[in-house]
């Protein structure tokens, strides 16, 4: 009997044997022990034989084995039907314990979803924090919320009517001086997004945070000087 035989060869059927071949095969080989062989061989090989059955019937315990035979790691099964086999280790060991969907298989399935829980719950924390965080980094540079752009434009055309209103020169001065450092601030962003490397892009940001922050300082002191001027509506508008 060969040294490196396999429960596919045990029952006489190719590796890629369909469900329907394998249990032919099985009823074939189970009657031909029963016609051919002597008592104690009988039980013995009838016994491996519907072992090998019953593994190679799972589908799932079937891909495992197919997996130990190609990486040369032989089953307790084969150990039964030629001795000199060595002892199962890896994928043979886990394919002829049938522990696939149960026993150590089911522990280590739910460790696995454990892992993936946590790792769940980590990851929307960490989006949640850095939401929040980036909201207030944004605001605190003088970035607007997300949609903030046209919030801005709407700010800017209130702004401009309350100064054409007032016909004050220093309002006026501080309307063009907002203006100007808006204008700064679309084309920096517009660089930024079009430089090179990161170095480049760092350099864009760093200015643009200076530019945002002396725009802001401008737009409080013309907030400030429209409503000394009482131009600044008293209302949802008012200290925005």
């Amino acid at each position: 009997m060969s040294s490196n035989k396999t429960l596919y060869a045990m029952l006489g059927i190719e590796q890629h044997a369909t469900s329907a071949e394998i249990e032919a095969a099985y009823q074939a080989v189970q009657h031909s022990y029963g016609e051919t062989l002597p008592g104690p061989d009988r039980d013995q090989k009838l016994a491996a034989l519907d072992k090998a059955y019953e593994l190679l019937s799972n589908p799932v315990r079937r891909r495992v084995y197919d997996a130990s035979l190609a990486a040369g790691q032989a089953s307790t099964l084969e150990r039964g039907i030629n001795p000199g086999t060595p002892a199962p280790t890896g994928l043979g060991k886990l394919a002829e314990s049938g522990n696939l969907g149960s026993g150590l298989g089911s522990v280590d399935i739910g460790r696995t979803k454990l892992i993936l829980k946590l790792a769940g719950l980590i990851l929307s924390t960490s989006l949640i924090a850095g939401f929040y965080y980036f909201q207030g980094h944004r605001q605190q540079h003088g970035f607007q919320p997300f949609g903030g752009k046209l919030q801005e434009e709407s700010e800017m055309e209130l702004l401009n009517k309350y100064t054409n209103d007032a016909k004050d020169p220093l309002a006026s001065d501080l309307l063009t001086s907002l203006e100007a450092e808006r204008d700064k601030v679309y084309e920096l962003e517009t660089l930024r997004n079009g430089a090179a490397d990161a170095k480049e892009r760092g350099q864009y940001t760093e200015a643009l945070l200076k530019v945002q922050q002396n725009k802001q300082a401008i737009k409080q002191q013309l907030r400030q000087r429209l409503g000394e001027l009482g131009q600044l509506p008293v209302g949802p508008d008012k200290g925005r």
